[in-house]
């Protein structure tokens, strides 16, 4: 997110190269974080499948995205209006993974029943 507010608060040169290298430099993360996020939710047996899932979901926000800015510029006539898309939606998801809590532990059966 931070990466995309460079040339949306300071249009220019320098703006642009600070833009491309914190957004190239955080490209990974979105890729990285889905698989933390499945790791710490579910069961291993289940993380090819999730991860499998939170790709294409990933994938999906890639091209729906630039049609959505597209749309947005279209209508309002700026194409300033478009690009305030990708700051916007990766804060409303920024928030959303703060929302993640890890899963309470199951109690293990060799421990149940027996009391500190």
């Amino acid at each position: 997110m931070l990466g995309t507010l460079p040339v949306l608060l300071y249009p220019g040169p320098v703006a642009m190269l600070l833009s491309a290298i914190l957004f190239g430099g955080s490209f990974m993360a979105g890729p990285t974080s889905i698989t933390i996020v499945a790791q710490r939710q579910l069961s291993p047996a289940s993380w090819t499948a999730a991860i499998s899932l939170l790709t294409v979901g990933f994938a999906f926000g890639q091209t729906i995205g630039p049609i959505l800015a597209g749309a947005i510029s279209d209508v309002t006539g700026s194409i300033e209006a478009g690009f305030w898309v990708s700051p916007l939606l990766l804060a409303i998801a920024a928030c959303v993974n703060l929302l993640q809590r890890p899963p309470v532990p199951a109690e293990s059966p060799a421990l149940a029943g027996k009391s500190s």
